[in-house]
């Protein structure tokens, strides 16, 4: 290909193409795309204006109901991997790996009353990359994953967003504005019910810019929607805030995510939640704001009612792959959310099993440690045995 910016290198040589350009879309029910590789869509220069008529192409698009997006491998698209919807049921985005993207996931719809039910993303790695869309004109913002409604009507249900992987650099300052296009890892606005958000690793760069303008996980209201369950998500910002909401989304969940150097949870206007408790709290700055009141502190917060048994200032001692290092303050810390029914989560990230059972206090087997790994997932195998003896017949 030599379709990109043309000071950009192409595959072929020296980029002298510009033009919109699509890989895969689909239109259709049933319909599976699977290991497929969409590569150099469009090689873009970071920090120039608006060339949203040359460079805004698609990777992976699939419009209908009984879809299945995976194991695919999706670099330099505006938007790797995306489903239009309206009145489309089960969709399921997983295994694929993203970079150089502004949007890596986009399920969306620009009309009103469309509805979209069953949703699962799970097992991608969003990585790298969305800062090479950063523009002078405002043109571009960045999102690992955008959920949205657009109308009165719109609202996506059952939906599940787990076990991924989301980091690196999305905004580098290179547009020379002075801010960050990068809004959020996870997006969700204008439509939806009680999303569950468990198990991932939301991470970032330490670069300059390259903070959330939003949140790390961001529910932004607007069409009627509620709720967001948030459940040990590993969060490691370079700044900005972790878990945000603002227009009246009611009846948010937090329980059991660790907070990593980044202002903590941020609940604006008149969104609320119903439960936030067993998180951990490292690093944070600039602490907490709930319906538009800030506190620098963690027992303000905790006088609101919130994270009663959380924990701010203890070291999670998180490895390089964001796993649990022994002397957590993690460790049998969190709730143990078996009773909520979800299957998914009573595994972590890794796949390694979390305890069953009712749990009293703290500090107990019966606790699920908090984040996204449980500590047995990150410990060394065991021995091998020794003294054995073998006799040859």
């Amino acid at each position: 290909t030599l379709n990109g910016t043309a000071t950009q290198t192409c595959l072929g040589g020296a980029c002298s193409v510009q033009h919109t350009s699509d890989c895969i879309v689909t239109s259709g029910d049933d319909v599976t795309v699977k290991n497929f590789t969409c590569s150099h869509g469009y090689i873009r220069q970071p920090g120039i204006g608006d060339d949203t008529s040359t460079s805004d192409g698609n990777g992976i698009v699939v419009q209908g109901s009984n879809q299945l997006v995976t194991g695919n491998t999706v670099d330099h698209y505006r938007v790797a991997l995306g489903e239009p919807f309206c009145g489309n049921s089960t969709v399921e985005f997983s295994f694929n790996t993203v970079t150089y993207a502004d949007h890596g996931l986009t399920i969306g719809t620009g009309n009103a009353n469309c509805t979209l039910d069953g949703v699962l993303v799970h097992d991608n790695d969003f990585g790298t990359g969305g800062y090479v869309w950063d523009c002078t004109t405002d043109c571009y913002h960045h999102d690992g994953m955008h959920l949205f409604g657009n109308g009165s009507g719109d609202n996506i249900t059952n939906a599940k967003i787990y076990n991924n992987y989301m980091h690196g650099t999305w905004s580098n300052g290179s547009a020379g504005t002075g801010v960050s296009y990068f809004n959020a890892h996870i997006f969700l606005e204008d439509g939806f019910t009680a999303p569950k958000i468990f198990n991932n690793v939301l991470t970032l760069d330490v670069v300059s810019f390259n903070v959330p303008d939003n949140g790390l996980i961001m529910l932004k209201g607007g069409a009627g929607s509620t709720g967001g369950d948030i459940y040990d998500n590993t969060m490691v910002s370079n700044g900005g805030t972790c878990v945000a909401s603002q227009l009246a989304v009611t009846g948010i969940n937090i329980e059991n995510n660790i907070f990593q150097n980044c202002f903590g949870v941020n609940i604006q206007d008149t969104s609320s939640i119903t439960s936030a408790d067993y998180n951990l709290y490292y690093l944070v700055t600039g602490a907490f704001s709930y319906q538009n009141v800030h506190f620098m502190q963690f027992a303000p917060w905790q006088g609101m009612g919130f994270d009663a048994h959380g924990q701010n200032g203890n070291d999670p001692k998180l490895t390089a792959s964001f796993a649990l290092n022994s002397g957590s303050a993690a460790i049998e810390q969190g709730a143990n959310l078996t009773m909520l029914g979800v299957q998914e989560l009573d595994s972590d990230k890794a796949g390694v099993g979390r305890p069953g059972g009712t749990c009293s206090g703290q500090g107990s087997a019966c606790n699920w440690d908090e984040g996204a790994y449980q500590y047995s997932s990150g410990n060394t195998p065991p021995n091998p045995p020794s003294g054995l003896s073998a006799v040859v017949q």
